[in-house]
């Protein structure tokens, strides 16, 4: 054990600058004075240059804590002479804490943000912990998921980026950690080598997660052969709730945030084990000239889900950071303000009936689009009437809405046969509803008229409101939501 005269409080609260004895000079991080937290974010009102404070020299061989060391040193600056030794030290220790050893699943620790450290696996929120270790909170961990925010860590300025400092350990020739002490001092001549807060404001995005703040997160799982943890700050994780988010269904309304977005699409996560994609023509109903800046990494999207894929866990060797899942959404606005579910093609089964609409007439046969579809199906020559027809085009047109029954199914392809046939439909009428194994027509029309009138609002809604209902607004998925509410109880109102 020592005694240490504080020397310099540090910015952003890194830590405290001590005075061991002549020739030694000791640095302090945060993480090792105390695990209080409204200390460690206010260090400048609690420690005092001039004041005394014991401490404990943390092991020279542990090159962990030493790196640290380095690193907050280079962060922060201090100019001491080549023949001075800097050590580590550490405060909690002293006060009786024991060595810090790498977080395990459920440890409830405190972190320190630092935005200039590498995300991994973005977007993410890395933060150091005690003993040298990292831990990455994912956008998905930062708050519950009723509770998300678009961009919650900010927009990212490339231009100030390319202009920061890289944070590297610098060393003389002799060894000794080179600083410089008057880095906070305004009129150093190495000010212009550390970021400034407006340029780290502007790398953040004005984020509600600054460089320098200290929260309590919750240990999720630790990476292999890595220093790095998974941490959450929810706070029902913070309350002891460790298990995964479950993966949604098929056809369920999700929030997600963006991951990426390429040629390929846009690519979103759900929760840390769940990802997902949605192709470009499905971002949004109109043409999208620059879908990468309209959908930015961090950005807050709704969709429905088409589709969810369990990964194999072959898939998941090798990788820090694997999905468990993976899920196909539709983001288009239009989707997400039907009133009724789509039907899709594990829906249709042999010998159900439809309503539907002739799209093509051809000398072989009809191509009728199922209602409440994007699927289209094949009535043969054969199967178009009752009677022998030689000319398709004299009894049916492109629009005219049919009847029809489901006579194969290609499971391969994707394709299904259907029959025309009047003799199918003899016992049908408009008012009574088919057996409950079956999707009567009767059934798929019962609701045209609440749809139609739901469609007046919306198309109204969207006239009116479409200076505000924008993808690349910051408030899209806010007014949205609203819109589906809004759907929700105009249909309630019809029936």
């Amino acid at each position: 054990a020592i005694a240490g005269v504080i020397t310099r409080v540090c910015t952003q609260n890194r830590g405290v600058w001590i005075h061991v004895c002549p020739g030694i000079t000791g640095f302090i991080p945060g993480l090792d004075l105390t695990d209080d937290i409204d200390v460690l974010n206010n260090l400048q009102q609690y420690y005092k240059v001039g004041g005394v404070i014991d401490c404990c020299v943390v092991d020279k061989r542990d090159k962990k804590r030493k790196k640290e060391a380095q690193r907050h040193a280079d962060a922060d600056g201090g100019d001491y002479s080549k023949s001075e030794h800097t050590i580590y030290a550490s405060a909690m220790i002293y006060q009786g804490s024991k060595k810090a050893n790498k977080p395990t699943r459920g440890d409830l620790v405190v972190g320190r943000i630092n935005r200039s450290l590498k995300p991994q696996n973005a977007p993410a929120l890395m933060l150091e912990l005690r003993g040298g270790y990292e831990g990455r909170c994912d956008i998905t961990e930062l708050d519950e998921m009723d509770e998300w925010e678009n961009m919650p860590l900010g927009r990212l300025n490339e231009a100030v980026l390319a202009n920061a400092p890289p944070q590297k350990h610098q060393k003389d020739a002799q060894g000794a950690i080179v600083t410089d002490e008057s880095a906070d001092d305004k009129e150093s001549d190495d000010e212009d080598s550390i970021m400034s807060e407006d340029d780290e404001d502007a790398v953040t995005g004005g984020s509600d997660y600054p460089t320098g703040r200290y929260i309590r997160c919750r240990v999720l799982s630790s990476v292999k052969s890595s220093s790095v943890v998974e941490v959450s700050l929810r706070d029902s994780r913070l309350d002891g709730d460790l298990e995964d988010d479950e993966a949604p269904e098929a056809k369920e309304m999700v929030h997600a945030y963006v991951v990426n977005t390429n040629r390929k699409g846009c690519f979103v996560r759900l929760s840390r084990f769940v990802e997902g994609r949605v192709i470009l023509k499905e971002l949004a109903d109109g043409f999208l000239p620059d879908p990468a800046s309209m959908f930015p990494p961090g950005r807050l999207v709704i969709g429905k889900v088409k589709e969810v894929r369990d990964l194999p866990k072959d898939s998941k060797k090798g990788k820090k950071f694997a999905a468990k899942a993976t899920v196909d959404l539709d983001m288009r606005e239009s989707t997400l303000l039907e009133d009724q579910d789509k039907i899709t093609f594990e829906d249709i089964k042999i010998g159900q009936k439809y309503k539907g609409i002739v799209t093509r007439v051809e000398n072989y046969g009809v191509f009728v689009r199922l209602e409440n579809s994007e699927m289209s199906g094949l009535a043969h020559l054969s199967e178009c009437s009752d009677n022998y027809i030689r000319n398709l085009s004299d009894l049916y047109d492109p629009g005219d809405l049919v009847k029809t029954l489901v006579i194969k199914m290609d499971e391969e392809q994707k394709r299904f046969g259907l029959s025309l046939k009047a003799s199918h439909f003899e016992d049908d009428t408009d008012s009574s509803d088919d057996d409950e194994s079956t999707t009567s027509d009767s059934s798929v029309g019962s609701d045209t008229d609440e749809v139609d009138a739901l469609e007046d609002v919306l198309v109204s809604d969207r006239e009116d409101d479409s200076a505000d209902i924008h993808s690349d607004d910051d408030n899209y998925v806010t007014r949205l939501a609203a819109k589906l509410k809004h759907g929700d109880s105009s249909a309630e109102e019809d029936e």
